[in-house]
């Protein structure tokens, strides 16, 4: 028979593991909205910039909130293979697919990798907006963000379907492992930090970080070429 400490003593533990995992979430959060900061005045600090002329135009133009689903007939799959597979067709996406959109050659070298958007996404289930969702997925998918560079913005839409009654941007089948590409503008921060807590939900059903180690993406990768990275390392 289980006793009154006992039961007090787990409630405690989960308790306190709650609160680590809510930490560590909100310290995501805050990351991705200090890295959109840094990224935007990166640019406006450039002594060639020519673009919005202050912060709020160019968030307006430039930053948009993302979400990446894949087919529903998906066979289930445990949650670290699930990661594993939805990281690596959302890397493929990004590369083959994302980071050319706004360069119109489609040919990215180091000349022009400055050009990538940056992008934060963070994994998801079916289930997880109700505080559902197990120890897999058949569906896993991405919510998150993404700053356009303010002089790819016009090109990148292009390969978007504008829907008129709500600004949204889409795309249907963007690549086989995806069902489809929604971009939705935030024209503020707050509206960016609301949009991240929600695509940051799933982290507060699973605080396991054995199984969920691999639930966020940034992209493009450090690199030389994309110098935005090393500025913002000197500047922390």
């Amino acid at each position: 028979m289980v006793s009154y400490c006992q039961i007090k003593q787990q409630k405690l533990m989960n308790l306190q593991k709650h609160s680590h995992t809510n930490s560590i979430r909100l310290a995501s959060i805050d990351h991705s909205i200090d890295l959109i900061k840094s990224k935007i005045n990166y640019e406006m600090n450039n002594p060639n910039y020519i673009g919005p002329s202050t912060e709020q135009d160019y968030i307006s133009k430039c930053l948009f909130a993302l979400t990446v689903s894949t087919p529903p007939s998906r066979a289930w799959a445990p949650l670290y293979k699930a990661q594993e597979n939805a990281r690596s067709s959302f890397s493929a996406l990004y590369a083959k697919e994302l980071r050319l959109w706004g360069i119109r050659n489609k040919k990215l070298n180091k000349r022009n990798a400055n050009l990538q958007p940056l992008v934060m996404t963070f994994f998801d289930v079916e289930g997880s907006r109700h505080s559902q969702g197990g120890k897999g997925a058949t569906m896993p998918h991405y919510h998150g963000i993404v700053l356009l560079h303010h002089d790819t913005v016009e090109e990148f839409l292009q390969h978007l379907t504008r829907n008129e009654l709500d600004r949204s941007y889409s795309k249907s089948k963007p690549t086989y492992d995806f069902s489809s590409i929604h971009l939705q503008p935030l024209p503020s921060y707050n509206d960016a930090r609301r949009f991240l807590e929600y695509s940051t939900k799933y982290s507060k059903i699973i605080d396991d970080y054995r199984i969920n180690h691999s639930h966020s993406i940034i992209l493009p990768e450090e690199s030389k070429y994309f110098s935005f990275f090393e500025h913002h390392r000197i500047v922390k």
